[in-house]
């Protein structure tokens, strides 16, 4: 899963009647502006005893119909900035404060990017504190039952002690490994590749290798993991050189032991920058990786899908949908089955800020795939971007994005469906601000998404309150 992505990173009733406003996933059929009645509840995500209001979600798992974890940040009593833990049982959320290991500050600056649960027992949630010296350290919490441990990330030997870590992907292979990626920062001030195996107060930083004959890198961010097996994982991230030129870098393996391959490029992709974002492993012998890489030609983006694993990777050129603009990003992607898979980003004509972005939807599989605009709610004007998304079956899937309402102010968009879609507007809770005169405050984001079944799907994320501060949010569907 991206960590927030992602990346990323909200409980949403599925396709309980997908009866007005579809467009056609496979048709290549142009953008439609739809509105979808449905069932779906706001609520301001609940906060511990005490604690002053203000919060973020930054990410949702799902390991079944009646248990979710979210995670994220809220401010205490004293004005400190703490991890938030909310556990969803049947139908109420109840919050908790994320513990820290020994030694934390006691204005710890707590933030939490993420979180996985292999079991409806057992989680593992990420992100960064501060510590006593003032020093940032990575943050690794793990849930058994419903008590939570907290330990201080391990970094690679030679790392400067109390570098800036920063987490942004999340997965487990089985109910006893998980894999956090991300980077810490060097003496130097540049992203090195952090990736640790674990679980509970056992972790293991991992070398990173690199591919064969690659360029000397001065930065290796990591972005992204999935596993396909108890067994294997794949990691996504960049490998940027002296003149800021960044290659895809991927990783196959397992614990301390991994091998590295370079992306590949379709033709016609230079190799000046190379960036490798969603990812998702539908089967044993094979992930789908999203990015983007620059056309010699044009100077523009062009969308990146890879299918592989290990050193045996395949690359091809997004398709564009009718009447897209040519400069393209894919932020993520999701896949129910080992053939079908739905991804999604933008396009833009050459990123002009006076050019609005359309949202790009992409469905298939391999070397084969269809685009297409994707709906809007009605009233929508002016840009449009897809990010998050989670499927709970081969028809059934569920993505978030924002685009522009037709006052011009940032609204979030929930697409159902797969081979049809259908948008709605997010919903909010009744203090949500609304655009007046003056600056809009700044919209709804939902960077989380999970589907535990068709009936039901749960995202978080957060809104602005009608006094300015934002709050956590939580879409909720019927149970």
């Amino acid at each position: 899963m991206k960590l927030a992505h992602a990346s990323s990173a909200v409980v949403i009733a599925l396709l309980a009647g997908l009866s007005a406003g579809l467009v056609s996933g496979f048709g290549g059929a142009d953008h439609v502006s739809v509105t979808l009645t449905t069932p779906w509840r706001a609520t301001r995500a609940p906060l511990p005893a005490g604690a002053r209001p203000g919060a973020s979600l930054s990410g949702v798992a799902c390991p079944s119909v009646t248990v979710c974890v979210a995670a994220g940040s809220y401010t205490d009593s004293s004005g400190e900035t703490q991890g938030l833990l909310l556990t969803r049982q049947g139908a109420s959320w109840i919050p908790g404060k994320a513990p820290l290991p020994a030694g934390a500050a006691t204005a710890p600056g707590v933030g939490l990017s993420g979180v996985a649960c292999p079991s409806v027992t057992v989680c593992v949630a990420a992100g960064s504190y501060t510590d006593s010296s003032g020093k940032s350290q990575g943050l690794l919490l793990t849930r058994h039952g419903s008590s939570w441990i907290a330990v201080k990330a391990p970094l690679p030997a030679g790392a400067v002690t109390g570098s800036s870590v920063s987490f942004s992907g999340l997965a487990c292979a089985s109910a006893t490994v998980c894999v956090v990626v991300g980077y810490y920062l060097d003496s130097a001030g540049n992203e090195q590749a952090l990736l640790l195996t674990g679980q509970g107060s056992s972790w293991i930083a991992a070398h990173v290798p690199r591919p064969a004959g690659a360029a000397t890198s001065t930065e290796v961010p990591l972005s992204s993991v999935a596993c396909l097996s108890a067994a294997v994982c794949v990691v996504t991230g960049r490998d940027i050189d002296a003149s800021g030129s960044s290659d895809g870098l991927l990783l196959t393996g397992l614990g301390s032991s991994w091998i590295a391959a370079q992306a590949p490029l379709p033709a016609g992709a230079a190799r000046s920058w190379v960036g490798l974002g969603g990812l998702a492993c539908p089967s044993v012998t094979a992930c789908v990786v999203t990015g983007g890489a620059i056309a010699s030609s044009s100077g523009m983006g062009q969308g990146l899908l890879l299918t592989g694993r290990r050193s045996s990777w395949n690359a091809v050129k997004a398709p564009l949908a009718t009447g897209a603009y040519a400069d393209v990003s894919l932020f993520d992607v999701a896949c129910p089955a080992a053939r079908v898979c739905v991804a999604g980003g933008d396009s833009a004509a050459g990123r002009s800020p006076h050019t609005p972005s359309q949202g790009l939807l992409l469905t298939g599989s391999g070397s084969s795939w269809t685009a297409v605009t994707p709906p809007t709610p009605a009233g929508a004007s002016g840009s449009a971007s897809l990010d998050g998304m989670a499927c709970a079956s081969t028809s059934a899937c569920v993505i978030t994005g924002r685009y522009s309402d037709s006052s011009g102010a940032p609204q979030e968009m929930l697409l159902t469906g797969l081979r049809s879609w259908a948008a709605t507007k997010a919903p909010l809770p009744a203090d949500a601000a609304h655009p007046g005169h003056g600056p809009f405050p700044p919209g709804p984001d939902l960077p989380g998404v999970a589907c535990p079944s068709v009936t039901i799907c749960v995202a978080a994320g957060d809104y602005t309150d009608s006094s300015g501060g934002r709050q956590g949010l939580l879409l909720t569907g019927p149970p």
